[in-house]
């Protein structure tokens, strides 16, 4: 068969990503081991319209079209399955992701031209689905871990257990994709925290590689890809400090700090400035802390986990050692005032990281802020379901009642410009305005915030 995996751009806008799709090179090692024709098309990496991408699609022919989904690119998806569908009698759209995993049933109920869903993580049920359709020996109820139609009704099968052997996962098919210096690695999937406004598509429960398995796979991204730089896509980096000390030492043992520099995302309550300088001279540049919010009611209410003191110390050790931060801030958590956003920008400033984001919350399907939202608690008004407009900087999300759409899009703005004008950043500042124009200008919408691209 004819497998092509395809991830859409959004609506009015051209992103672009510095890397290829994790998940789709990781499905296209899988559908190449069995044998089956396989081609990749990531449309945010290749920085492609929908137009071109669909001309693409059907000049292909495949015979099974799979399609990762965020939120807000579910129309868009939509869309292409459609006009896929008319114009290729017989081809099969799968969908999966984190919209999918998260609405699960809803998803295919809203678009008859998705045929079949698959929730969770799609290695092992993407095989055993292919399995199926080509040979027809397995029913579709067979398969763990997917929804689809039959005679009119749709049906969720089994629940499927994650992948408990990470080091059993093949090598992601990067091949199928144009060639760049930047990919991406995961060396655990998990986050065994509950926060209330993620999708934690991956479980709670950490699963983690062998650090030789890591290493094996840095360095065929080396020699076979010209890997330059990496991202590690860990919902949490360094969790087990046994773990990161063997990665570490594997990593100056064998020079690979040498060949490949790269960056990750960890939490401010596992910071230590040993490991952050050993992280340092093995190649890392940069770390991310998702701190969220600068009052410490909010980051309780919300399960965050942490306290303003430890982000405090994360970001100042970091530094010590030498590394780039990036810290994540959410504007609009249940119950959030004037007082409270006050609080996080304050927090910005003082904490000065080498880059900083201001999102505003959205409240993304099978995450507790969903429904909450959902329900009006909270504080929260003006709950819809218009996937479009679910970004966090861009469209038109949730408000709350002390702080509607239009004040929370103003203080944001004022977020940016404070943070780069109390730390004299005003070179930064110019550049950060310079992107947003541009963003903005792509998008066609003349009233968005700053928007810092991370």
């Amino acid at each position: 068969m004819k497998i092509l995996l395809v991830q859409v751009n959004t609506k009015s806008a051209i992103d672009k990503t510095s890397h290829p799709h994790a998940g789709l090179a990781y499905l296209g090692a899988y559908s190449l081991s069995k044998g089956h024709e396989t081609l990749a098309i990531d449309a945010k990496y290749e920085g492609m319209d929908n137009n071109t991408l669909l001309e693409r699609i059907v000049k292909i022919k495949p015979d099974i079209l799979g399609l990762t989904i965020r939120t807000p690119d579910v129309r868009e998806a939509e869309k292409i399955a459609l006009v896929v569908k008319n114009r290729i009698p017989g081809v099969i759209t799968v969908v999966g992701g984190a919209h999918v995993t998260g609405l699960q049933e809803r998803v295919l109920a809203e678009c008859s031209y998705f045929d079949i869903g698959v929730i969770g993580e799609g290695e092992k049920t993407f095989c055993e689905l292919l399995d199926s359709i080509e040979d027809k020996k397995m029913d579709l109820i067979e398969v763990k871990g997917i929804i689809y139609r039959r005679d009119g009704t749709i049906i969720r099968t089994a629940y499927r257990e994650y992948i408990a052997d990470l080091n059993s996962l093949l090598f992601p098919a990067w091949q199928l994709f144009p060639r760049g210096s930047d990919l991406s690695l995961f060396t655990s999937r998990g986050c065994p925290y509950s926060c209330y406004f993620c999708q934690r598509v991956m479980g709670q429960q950490v699963r983690t590689m062998s650090p030789r398995r890591v290493i094996a796979e840095i360095k065929r991204n080396i020699e076979e890809f010209s890997t330059r730089f990496l991202q590690i896509e860990d919902e949490v980096f360094g969790l087990n400090r046994k773990w990161i000390d063997a990665f570490l030492d594997l990593m100056l043992r064998e020079g690979i700090n040498k060949r490949v520099r790269w960056i990750a995302n960890s939490r401010v309550n596992i910071a230590d400035l040993g490991t952050y300088e050993k992280m340092k001279e093995a190649g890392c540049i940069g770390l991310g802390f998702g701190i969220e919010s600068g009052n410490q009611r909010i980051l309780n209410l919300v399960q965050k986990g942490i306290t303003l003191e430890q982000a405090s110390n994360a970001i100042k050790i970091a530094k010590m050692a030498g590394l780039q931060t990036h810290a994540f801030f959410i504007l609009g958590h249940p119950t959030e005032n004037r007082r409270t956003l006050r609080d996080t920008i304050s927090l910005a400033c003082k904490l000065n990281p080498y880059e900083v984001t201001f999102g505003i919350m959205i409240p993304y399907p099978g995450t507790k802020v969903y429904e909450m939202a959902k329900n009006g608690e909270g504080g929260y008004r003006g709950f819809h379901e218009d996937w479009e407009l679910y970004t966090k900087h861009f469209g038109k999300g949730l408000e709350l009642e002390e702080l509607r759409r239009v004040t929370l899009e103003r203080y944001q703005k004022q977020a940016y410009l404070e943070f780069y004008v109390r730390n004299f950043r005003l070179l930064d500042l110019l550049k950060i305005m310079r992107r947003y124009l541009q963003k903005r200008a792509r998008s066609g919408d003349d009233k968005g915030p700053l928007e810092v691209e991370g």
